[in-house]
């Protein structure tokens, strides 16, 4: 059920304005089929004659019109007619007819849009869609009547005074009448007639029912195409007022009318689109990473961690540390050597990791003056025997020795030779 239009305007100045006794009464007169005529002293209605038009027809009634009709008598009408003193007197039985009659003047505000096309342009042309294109889909016109009723104001020169009311019987704002542009209408050829609650009378002397004022409100969607992917937007309002609605991106969240395509998610925000600066791909811009080493933003998939410091890097960056023989980011590196090589701290006996990689390897029990590091993937150990170091690294899932070398006086390593290997760690 539609909302009564006048909930989301609040208190607000009730709807009310004038027309000119002469736009309203000539619009009245052809309505009701009769000729008026003015003698220079009394006014005149006669009825028209059976299929006769009067030579203007009078299209619109509301604020501004000012079509003023003058209507000559058919040589077939009938001198006969009903005579009025004043115009006041003319305005009130105009008013009287025009609520006698069966179902009331239907009218719709000028420039309304009543079709899809009249909605297209000003909906699908605010939106950017990269490589793509939109269109409205299920989109549902509804009229909802809104009841003119009209009295007489003034005495010698008197005018029309028109209010309008909602479904519900409340008094429509002016702020909503004039965005809707209820005040100026025309008149339609046909249209199902208002339901009777709309009608109903208001108590005695109220204003009589004029007219039923027809807005549309409109609901549909717009979808959004790019290759095989699709989006859809729902819209909901007054067909006079309705703007193009902001776009929910739907994996960032982002309210948009900029639309692009991202390889394997769809259609998003463009806004929220970045590009990796080594392959050019085109991915979400929270999606992108650092690279440690570079500096530059990059798709997460070129890259990996550091095992010492475990900071992302493109694989490309990675060099092997001139010491433990670890490929490491080259952003980790410092004088060849990586960072948990400079790390290494002295450890002694009791140490968890240290005894856990003792008891895997008896032997090694012979060093001593122990140091010790730990990477993401490796221990880093480093002991003495007699004048000779020895450096070891160790895998941390399974303690089972990945590298053995010999450390020279200068601090450089050399690969410890099958032979020398068993000889250390021989159990």
């Amino acid at each position: 059920m539609t909302p009564s239009p006048t909930e989301t305007i609040g208190a607000t100045k009730p709807c009310g304005w004038q027309e000119p006794w002469g736009s309203f009464a000539n619009w009245s007169a052809g309505r009701l089929h009769l000729a008026m005529e003015f003698d220079g002293q009394a006014f005149t209605l006669r009825p028209l004659a059976e299929g006769s038009e009067p030579a203007e027809k009078p299209a619109r009634s509301g604020l501004g019109s000012s079509l003023l009709h003058r209507r000559k008598r058919d040589a077939d009408v009938p001198a006969s007619g009903e005579r009025f003193d004043s115009a006041a007197e003319l305005a009130g039985q105009l008013i009287a007819r025009l609520a006698d009659l069966e179902t009331p003047p239907n009218l719709a505000p000028e420039g309304q849009p009543e079709r899809v096309h009249d909605l297209a342009g000003a909906l699908l042309g605010a939106y950017q869609v990269a490589n793509g294109r939109s269109h409205i889909a299920g989109c549902h016109f509804e009229d909802v009547p809104f009841v003119r009723v009209t009295s007489v104001a003034g005495g010698d020169d008197p005018a029309f005074v028109h209010t309008l009311y909602d479904s519900h019987g409340d008094a429509v704002p002016q702020a909503l009448a004039d965005q809707l542009g209820l005040t100026h209408t025309k008149d339609l050829e046909f249209h199902l007639p208002a339901p009777p609650h709309c009608l109903a009378p208001r108590g005695t002397g109220a204003p009589l029912p004029t007219g039923v004022v027809w807005a549309k409100r409109v609901s549909g969607h717009i979808q959004f195409t790019i290759g095989e992917s699709t989006l859809k937007a729902p819209f909901e309002g007054w067909a006079s007022t309705l703007e193009a609605p902001l776009v929910t991106c739907p994996h960032t969240g982002r309210q948009t009318r900029s639309l692009a395509l991202v390889e394997g998610l769809g259609i998003v925000a463009a806004e929220e689109i970045g590009r990796c600066e080594v392959s050019d791909r085109e991915l979400l811009d929270r999606d992108l990473v650092t690279c440690a080493a570079t500096g530059k933003r990059v798709d997460p998939g070129l890259t990996k961690p550091c095992p010492v410091s475990g900071e992302l890097s493109l694989a490309s960056e990675f060099v092997a540390c001139k010491r433990c023989g670890q490929q490491v980011s080259h952003a980790s590196q410092q004088g060849g050597r990586c960072e948990g090589c400079r790390r290494m701290r002295r450890v002694r006996a009791g140490e968890p990791s240290l005894e856990a990689i003792k008891a895997a390897h008896p032997t090694l029990a012979a060093l001593r003056r122990w140091r010790l590091a730990e990477t993401d993937s490796v221990y880093l150990l480093q002991g003495s025997q007699a004048l000779t170091r020895y450096l070891l690294v160790v895998n941390r899932d399974d303690l089972s020795i990945v590298r053995a070398c010999r450390v020279g006086p200068l601090g450089g390593v050399s690969e410890l030779s099958p032979a020398e290997r068993l000889a250390l760690l021989a159990s």
